[in-house]
């Protein structure tokens, strides 16, 4: 097997190996949310909307965010995400309000669309 060949499949194995464990905390982290918003005393519906605000966020801006990346450098953009999901952090840290809560849905997952 060529050198170049060797490098490749290593490459691919570690791309998949990340994308799992990223795809894995993506996931624990809607689980995580959802726990915390329940400590903080919303009812299952409003968890249930907050969840699915921060997917369908998620979801509807990956394509924007994905331009966005191409036009300034994904560095960039993965710094607003971070710093969305950061905010996010403080938000569930310390908010009250039903409303920031589930606002903190929508912030929290922009982080994992942006590829």
């Amino acid at each position: 097997m060529a050198a170049g060949q060797a490098g490749s499949r290593r490459d691919l194995r570690v791309l998949l190996a990340t994308r799992s464990l990223r795809a894995f905390a993506f996931g624990f982290t809607s689980v995580l949310l959802g726990i915390q918003l329940e400590h903080r005393h919303l009812r299952p519906e409003q968890i249930g909307i907050a969840l699915t605000i921060g997917l369908l966020a998620a979801s509807l801006l990956g394509l924007p965010a994905a331009a966005a990346a191409r036009r300034f450098g994904p560095r960039q953009v993965l710094a607003v995400c971070g710093l969305l999901m950061a905010v996010t952090g403080f938000d569930l840290a310390f908010a009250t309000d039903g409303t920031l809560l589930i606002l903190a849905g929508a912030t929290g997952m922009l982080g994992a669309s942006v590829d």
